[in-house]
């Protein structure tokens, strides 16, 4: 399994800040496809010295998908075959590491009774050495293997652990900055994509849609009435009821389509691919009366929404979309209509 865009973009930033060496091999090839110069500057040695780090015969990062889950392998220098994964907890030496948080050091898998050496005996491996990157939870273990029975001195095992170090203070500082662009992109309440990413998505989907014959709809919805109930009931109520109603536009509309909120109770809902005028209109016929939970005393809450409707024309812009999806919202208000068609 190869690692997703995200997940290399990540990694190749980690080696960028990291002080020590990380390599990434192609999975098919075994060909060495980046080693930071800070890693080979450190090491002073050349690519083979490089892969043979400490002397053993293999080295590898491999990320837990979740606690206690399978380690996927993101990066891998060695001898072949390059395993795609670690099974979790006592059934290999990394995940046997990743589930205890402990530096586990295994001099030879002949006398191991901790955990499964069958991966290691599968591979032609006689000792390991696995240090946890991150804590609570773990990120990953990176691993260092040898074909031979050998013990791993303090200063081997310091050293993997200063590269841990590194790796996981760029790794936290990556995670940090990628949820500071989530949170920007992304409404508080209720999880939804923000203006700013649906802006995003709009401009993507009108370029995407040039010359096709599909269309590009946008559908602007205000919820009626929606002020009243948070006089009424209090804002605790209200602030439940959307964040119940935004679970019910993302389970009305298709994969591909976006649904953000972009102000107290309005949204705009993007569909890409959009075949006829009839299939925006199916659409917002779903979304003009929803139930979204109940009030204190038990009573269904039900909402109205009035329901803007705008298909991109050859020559769209996204400004222009919206301000006609707004000005379709507002005369299906006033009129009572429930959704009304830009023209």
């Amino acid at each position: 399994m190869k690692p997703d865009a995200a997940e290399a973009r990540i990694l190749l930033s980690v080696i960028e800040h990291a002080q020590n060496l990380v390599a990434i091999a192609d999975y098919d090839t075994g060909r060495l496809l980046h080693l930071n110069p800070a890693g080979m500057h450190l090491m002073g040695l050349t690519d083979e010295a490089a892969v043979a780090l400490m002397g053993v015969n293999c080295a590898s990062v491999a990320r837990a998908e979740k606690p206690g889950g399978v380690l996927r392998v993101l990066a891998y220098r060695g001898q072949p075959p390059a395993p795609d994964t670690f099974t979790p907890g006592t059934e290999s030496q990394p995940g046997y590491a990743a589930a205890t948080e402990e530096i586990i050091i295994c001099p030879d898998r002949y006398g191991e009774r901790r955990f499964s050496t069958e991966a290691m005996n599968a591979r032609g491996l006689r000792s390991g050495v696995c240090v946890p990157i991150g804590a609570e939870p773990v990120w990953g273990v990176l691993t260092a293997h040898s074909a031979r029975p050998r013990d791993y001195s303090d200063r081997e095992v310091m050293f993997l652990r200063s590269v841990t170090a590194v790796l996981t203070a760029a790794i936290r500082r990556i995670e940090a900055e990628e949820a500071l662009r989530y949170q920007s992109l992304h409404d508080q309440l209720t999880g939804l994509p923000n203006r700013a990413l649906v802006h995003q998505q709009i401009d993507a989907a009108l370029d995407a849609a040039a010359g096709s014959e599909h269309r590009v709809a946008a559908l602007l919805i205000d919820v009626d009435e929606f002020k009243s109930l948070n006089d009424r009931l209090g804002h605790a109520v209200g602030d439940d009821a959307l964040i119940r109603l935004a679970e019910q536009l993302r389970s009305v509309v298709r994969p591909a389509d976006t649904v953000a909120r972009i102000g107290g109770d309005e949204f705009l809902i993007v569909c890409p691919g959009t075949a006829s005028v009839e299939e925006a209109i199916a659409l917002a016929t779903r979304i003009t009366d929803l139930q979204v939970g109940a009030d204190s005393a038990g009573r269904p809450l039900r909402f109205t929404a009035s329901v803007g409707i705008a298909l991109a024309g050859p020559q769209e812009t996204r400004q222009t979309l919206i301000r006609r999806a707004d000005a379709a919202m507002y005369h299906a208000k006033a009129t009572g209509s429930g959704y009304a068609l830009a023209p």
